[in-house]
């Protein structure tokens, strides 16, 4: 009777882990891109078409599916999300089947049913994992890494501060998500800005490739803080100098709005323990702080 019992427990278990994986099957819902849409700045989305690329030729590549992971790196608020997100647009539409996970910790109590997954698979799917600092020691996120034949686990997360990303076949690195002037037109930002307006693209462009440099190709400020000062351009007819000086004054920096992208980016981090950084002094707590923000690696470098 006991027996029977535990059979009975283990296969509703089993079947409730079943369900549950299903549960996170990722869906093309991208009209007009509700996912994209609070990212702070508007419905404009960076689509990085040759990233995207480069991961999926690594995921689709042949192997088995652990050979064929790919970590995309990255600070805080650099379009790891959305990344990741457009990769699984790209393999819905090449008619793959596509698990997301916000969190890796979302992995933890399904393991059999992954695990019978891969072993009924006749071709290979993909599972998509954010946040994958926060939970690189469980079971599930080790068989994918090291054991699964048909699941290509494609992750996200800090660099260097527990991500496990050395663990991964293909790492992206943190470098690679800083966008470049090049892809500025490329992506359309400046015309995005201008809103349609032929007439503002030439100070639009002047501001947008100041904060740009200033960023330095960070996606999130330099998207968000473009999008404050533009509007003086498009809606009231300032010049690009005009808001260059008003990015680089006292009341700008001192703003609401500025504190938030800062707050965002680098959430623990205040501005002193910064310029002692700059400076070259030692602080080990505002270093781990920058870690934990995914701007300085483990050997104490700020990228």
């Amino acid at each position: 009777i006991a027996r029977k019992a535990w059979d009975l427990f283990a296969g509703a278990m089993e079947q409730g882990a079943e369900r549950q994986l299903e549960s996170y099957k990722f869906v093309l819902e991208r009209n007009p891109a509700p996912e994209f849409m609070f990212n702070g700045f508007g419905p404009f989305t960076v689509e990085r078409k040759e990233l995207r690329s480069q991961i999926i030729t690594v995921a689709q590549s042949t192997g088995f599916g652990w050979e064929r992971t790919v970590h995309i790196s990255g600070s805080k608020a650099s379009g790891k999300t959305t990344l990741l997100r457009l990769v699984g647009e790209d393999l819905l539409k090449a008619g793959k089947t596509v698990y997301y996970f916000e969190n890796s910790r979302d992995l933890n109590g399904i393991l059999p049913a992954i695990r019978d997954h891969d072993k009924e698979l006749s071709e290979r799917i993909f599972f998509l994992v954010d946040e994958t600092q926060a939970n690189t020691g469980s079971s599930p996120f080790t068989f994918l890494l090291k054991s699964a034949k048909n699941i290509v686990m494609i992750g996200a997360g800090i660099p260097d501060y527990g991500a496990s990303s050395e663990g991964f076949s293909m790492r992206l690195q943190t470098s690679k998500l800083f966008i470049t002037r090049q892809e500025l037109e490329e992506e359309g930002v400046v015309d995005y800005f201008a809103d349609g307006s032929a007439a503002n693209v030439e100070q639009v462009s002047a501001l947008v490739f100041h904060i740009h440099r200033d960023c330095g190709g960070h996606v999130y400020p330099l998207m968000r803080l473009s999008e404050l000062l533009v509007r003086a351009i498009v809606k009231e007819g300032a010049s690009a100098e005009d808001c260059i000086n008003t990015y680089d004054s006292h009341g700008f920096r001192n703003s609401r709005e500025f504190g938030e992208v800062c707050r965002r980016i680098l959430p623990d981090v205040g501005k002193y323990d910064l310029i002692k950084l700059f400076r070259g002094d030692q602080d080990q707590v505002a270093v781990n702080r920058l870690e934990r923000a995914g701007f300085c690696d483990s050997s104490g470098r700020i990228i």
